[in-house]
């Protein structure tokens, strides 16, 4: 990674407060950010939900309507069907495989919620440690 940030470091591809858009052009630090977000969620609960109208099968098993269920989001990103044999390593070369992969895994990295409960301050926090990391990293 800090190779990766020096080689663009070196061609001027940052200018003196590395943006957002400056930092997503480097593929493996994005693979980075992204696997450190699935091994460190931030938040340690279980994320609840309350099953719909009809109930709901989960994992093989029926809930009835108004049941409150709810998974870590560390569980789901241990899970080697989605994350590889290796899903309790940190591998960073595992986001950049084949977009398509990336693109599955990302539908399981649950780090700030899913779906209609993402946290609010989602792309902003992701705005922020990355502008952060590189900034460390490049010592700016």
């Amino acid at each position: 990674m800090r190779q990766e940030i020096d080689e663009a470091e070196a061609r001027g591809a940052f200018s003196p407060s590395v943006t957002y858009a400056e930092a997503r052009a480097l593929p493996f630090f994005q693979a980075v950010v992204s696997e450190a977000l699935r091994i460190c969620p931030s938040v340690a609960l279980s994320m609840p939900r309350y099953t719909p109208k009809g109930g709901a099968t989960i994992a093989g098993e029926y809930f009835p309507e108004g049941v409150q269920v709810g998974c870590n989001a560390w569980v789901i990103h241990v899970n080697k069907q989605i994350y590889g044999e290796d899903a309790e390593q940190f591998n960073p070369d595992r986001w950049l495989i084949s977009e398509e992969r990336n693109k599955e895994m990302e539908k399981f990295l649950v780090t700030f919620g899913a779906g209609s409960r993402t946290c609010v301050g989602k792309n902003i926090s992701l705005m922020v440690s990355r502008h952060e990391i590189s900034a460390n990293i490049s010592g700016n």
